[in-house]
């Protein structure tokens, strides 16, 4: 069963004084991974408040109903203006919560020196 849901993401950790990333958000309190359906953003774009972003799908754990299957459909927003440095997550592929799914600069200028910057180190628990 599909629940189709809206909710929000902040870009919550700024890994230098250029760069922040996206985290996959953590969109209920049982939600631990999940899927990437569809990127509405490109590498090197820029990106306004509350643009959409991202559409995952996660498997609500909590649900008791049609045996613990129930998948929600979430629309992901940006909430701050910025430009899309690198798309780290791949569409199709299965992320845990925290980890990082894409990178964002301030400044135009500041993309092309994104492949330099390790988003491991940025991984939110």
């Amino acid at each position: 069963m599909f629940n189709l849901g809206f909710s929000r993401a902040i870009i919550s950790r700024r890994i230098s004084y250029k760069y922040r990333i996206l985290p996959m958000p953590k969109l209920s309190p049982s939600m631990t991974q999940a899927t990437i359906n569809k990127w509405f953003i490109t590498t090197s774009s820029e990106v306004k408040s509350y643009q959409l972003a991202l559409e995952i799908t996660a498997k609500d754990l909590t649900e008791e109903t049609n045996g613990g299957n129930n998948f929600h459909v979430m629309d992901v927003e940006i909430l701050e203006d910025m430009f899309v440095a690198k798309l780290i997550g791949e569409e199709g592929k299965v992320y845990k919560v925290g980890e990082p799914i894409a990178l964002f600069c301030e400044e135009r200028g500041d993309i092309e020196n994104a492949a330099k910057v390790d988003v491991r180190v940025a991984t939110i628990t």
